[in-house]
Order: C-alpha cells, then structure tokens, then sequence
C-alpha cells in the first residue's frame, strides 16, 4: 500500500504547482513589440519623448507610458509617467517632468498586457542647462494723460518656461516687480506681447520696463522713460463727404471730447494724397 500512498502524493504535489505556475507571456502572433524611444523636445527641466506599440495579436494593452531615471535601464519600480490602456497599435508620447538641469537620463517605453510588462530599447538625453530668459521693451507709444502703450518681446525662454510676461513701471527708476507701482501680465511663453497700461498720474514722469520669468527667476528689458500729458488729445470724427460737384464738395465733422481743454479751432482739410494734415 505505500507505494501507491507514495504516488498518489507525487500526482497531487505536480497537480497543485502547476495550478499555481504563472502563464507564459503570449508569443509569435500575438506578442506586442514597443519600438525604441526618440526624445523629441529637450528643455532645462522637462523633456518631450515618443515611441509606439505594435500589437501583433487580440491581447489588451492595460498600461502603457514612459519610465526615466539617472541609471541605465529604468523601470516601473522609478519614475513613470502612465498613459493608460491602449486599444490598438499606435504612437505615444509624452512629457517627463521633474527633471534635473544639466543632468543625464534614461528612459524607455513600456506597455503591459494580462500577463508581463514589456519594455522597449532605452534612449539616453541630457537636459539643457537653465538660464535666466531674454526679453526686450518695446517703445512706449499712445501716450495719453492716464494711460500707454508698451509691451515686449521674449527672444529667449533659458531652456525653461515663460510662466509670466508682462512690463512693470514706477517712478523712481530702474523699476522691478519689487518696487513697481504697477505691472500687467501678458500670456506666457516666447515672442512679443502688447501691454496696456492705465492708471497713470496725469502729468507725471514715469520708468517702464519689460520681464519674463520662468523656473530660474525673472529677468528684465532695456528701461523707457516717458511723460504723461497734462491735457489730453482731442477726439474728432470725420463726416462723410456729401454734395459733390466738379468743383465743391460737402464735408464736416464730430468733435468727441475736447481731452479737457477748450478747442480753439476746428474745420477740415484736404489734399490731392492720402492723409492730409494742416501743415
């Protein structure tokens, strides 16, 4: 009786583990393959990465993202960023942030199915070195006695991102976001920008100038200086011109607001160009 006891045993013990195996990862047909890992943007502090999955079978991608860290071959186990399931074969990217400037890094794809996670061939970068961004001012123009036009043009985001742009003024000189009276904020990111400034002192002396910050700090634009005025311009709106003949015609016009002063003189006055002025 021992030995069939015996076998009985070694038929239950090989039953149980191989109920307990894990199943093998799907192959051949039905195997899912990611590509190797391009960087597309590199930035001080972020980068931009794309790679793609090709489903060969009717396995679902559960998961699928990008994983990074400062040593070779990065896993689930460090820094990832999750894309979520995946239907189809495709191309996926996306932004790692977080990073270190000046700094190497490895990263590589992955994507995971019911039965293993799967990693794609890894690819090495080096983030930028962060620096202070480059703006310039823009002339000040449409001076009025409360008000006026500025603006900037940030030439350079230093290799981070442009959270603020805008000018700040003052008047006592060399103005700053500290000791500004006042300042606008203008979108984000590089190029130039617009600003409209109100609020002015009639008659007062004032200094402006351009920023733009991102992740470094704030830097700043050359300094203008201008005065507001102490009366305003007069508004006037042009008729339209009626009555005309071969030699006459009939025209006129609304005087809108006179900027605080009295108006001494008004009429019309025509040439054989565009523009005509009294002088």
């Amino acid at each position: 009786m021992k030995p069939t006891t015996t076998l009985t045993f070694v038929i239950f013990f090989f039953i149980a583990v191989s109920c307990l195996k894990e199943p093998e990862a799907l192959t051949g047909s039905s195997k899912i393959e990611i590509t190797g890992t391009n960087v597309d943007t590199i930035k001080a502090i972020w980068a931009v990465v794309k790679s793609s999955a090709i489903n060969h079978g009717y396995v679902t991608i559960n998961d699928h993202g990008f994983c990074w860290g400062t040593s070779p071959s990065p896993d689930l186990s460090g820094s990832f960023a999750s894309l979520g399931s995946l239907q189809k074969s495709g191309t996926f990217s996306s932004k790692l942030t977080g990073l270190l400037s000046a700094t190497k890094y490895y990263t590589r794809a992955y994507a995971k199915d019911d039965y293993r996670t799967i990693y794609g061939i890894q690819c090495e970068f080096t983030t930028l070195e962060l620096t202070f961004p480059q703006v310039s001012t823009t002339d000040v123009t449409n001076i009025t006695s409360t008000s006026s036009q500025s603006g900037g043009n940030v030439t350079s985001d230093g290799n981070g991102t442009i959270s603020v742009r805008g000018v700040c003024w003052n008047t006592i000189g060399n103005p700053t976001l500290i000791n500004s009276t006042s300042r606008t904020q203008d979108g984000t990111g590089t190029g130039s920008f617009v600003s409209q400034i109100t609020g002015l002192t009639k008659g007062a002396a004032y200094y402006i100038t351009s920023y733009a910050m991102n992740e470094k700090d704030t830097a700043y634009g050359e300094v203008k200086t201008f005065t507001t005025l102490t009366v305003d311009y007069s508004t006037v709106i042009t008729s339209s011109v009626t009555s005309i003949t071969d030699n006459a015609a009939q025209c006129g016009g609304n005087i809108t607001s006179d900027g605080g002063s009295s108006v001494t003189m008004r009429g019309v006055c025509w040439s054989l160009t565009v523009n005509p002025i009294l002088y």
